[in-house]
């Protein structure tokens, strides 16, 4: 039964990949001090400071719960917890891109993924926001939808996201169809009117109103 779950959201979670892959950030390793060279002193924190920027101290990206364990090991074997922490996704969603990188080798037993599904979705899910980041001000267009797009859409991240992407009616279908099944709060028969005015206001030959 798992397997076939994993079969069926390969697509769903493939895309989900390829979104995490391009926002997450590769850090590159600082080179070695080479013979008779003293390296470089450590660069004390500011007093004060939040915990982002240099020199601030590290925080956590997994917050307390059940299934923190399960998440934070099987989940960093192959990459950084950014490529996932930065996604807002239900648990719907985030089950299905758990099948997928079971397929892919992460070391989940099937009596976990229920727990690792309720945990993601608690801490990375629609409406939770990300740390130390402000929002950019964006005026949307009027019109029919708009506020469909501004309810549904900035549950899970910046409006300038939508209005900086020109995109084709075809491509703002799948781009929502994806973006419900992520757990945005878009009904079936609202679908078609936040893609018309999607289409209308950001499609090729618009351009984005701040």
């Amino acid at each position: 039964m798992i397997m076939q779950k994993c079969v069926v959201s390969l697509a769903a979670a493939g895309a989900i990949l390829g979104l995490a892959l391009n926002v997450a950030a590769q850090q590159p390793s600082a080179p070695a001090a080479s013979a008779g060279q003293q390296a470089a002193p450590a660069v004390a924190a500011p007093p004060g400071g939040g915990n982002f920027g240099a020199g601030a101290p590290a925080t956590s990206p997994f917050p307390d719960g059940p299934g923190k364990e399960i998440v934070s090991v099987a989940c960093t074997q192959c990459h950084g917890p950014n490529v996932f922490t930065q996604l807002r996704m239900n648990e719907t969603a985030w089950r299905a891109q758990i099948y997928d990188m079971i397929l892919r080798g992460a070391q989940i037993t099937p009596a976990d993924i229920d727990t690792a599904a309720k945990y993601m979705a608690k801490n990375y899910g629609p409406g939770v926001p990300f740390p130390g980041q402000q929002p950019v001000k964006v005026t949307l267009a009027s019109g029919n939808g708009e506020n469909l797009v501004e309810g549904g859409c900035a549950l899970c991240h910046g409006l300038d996201r939508v209005t900086d992407t020109k995109r084709s009616k075809e491509q703002w279908q799948l781009i929502v169809n994806r973006m419900v099944f992520f757990g945005a709060p878009i009904s079936g028969d609202q679908v078609a009117t936040v893609v018309d005015y999607l289409a209308t206001n950001y499609g090729p030959t618009q351009t984005a109103t701040k």
